[in-house]
């Protein structure tokens, strides 16, 4: 079982993707926030295989709180699911050894596909971000 943490301010679409994510087989969503500075406690409490972590948000950003959980949880998987296309998000995202990259444009099978990918230890790069 992947256990997940879903970081997302937007209470709609966090929502949605906490039951996305618990209706797939073989995942389960263990907590999830709205803050960046909330998402740092409870990914260091609940110790996730996986989290799922959007950029911008309320109480530090979506990177910050990767680069910090890759210091404090190494074997914690970092997927960002994110509006940013821009090459600072993404070279930033990377470099801090985040294990995919997933635009908000995306379909939901894409998302699950990337959820899987990197639960499994591989990397995703959505298409888009890939060819560049």
């Amino acid at each position: 079982m992947t256990r997940v943490v879903v970081v997302e301010d937007h209470t709609l679409v966090r929502q949605s993707l906490v039951k996305m994510v618990s209706a797939e087989p073989g995942f389960e969503v263990v907590g999830e926030t709205g803050r960046g500075d909330e998402a740092i406690e409870l990914i260091a409490r609940t110790k996730p295989d996986l989290a799922l972590l959007d950029i911008a948000m309320p109480g530090g950003d979506g990177l910050d709180v990767a680069e910090r959980t890759k210091a404090r949880t190494p074997d914690t998987r970092v997927l960002f699911l994110t509006m940013h296309e821009d090459d600072a998000s993404i070279v930033r995202a990377v470099g801090l050894g985040a294990d995919g990259y997933v635009l908000k444009t995306a379909s939901t099978e894409e998302l699950m596909q990337a959820l899987r990918t990197v639960a499994s230890g591989s990397s995703y790069l959505s298409p888009r971000i890939a060819k560049r």
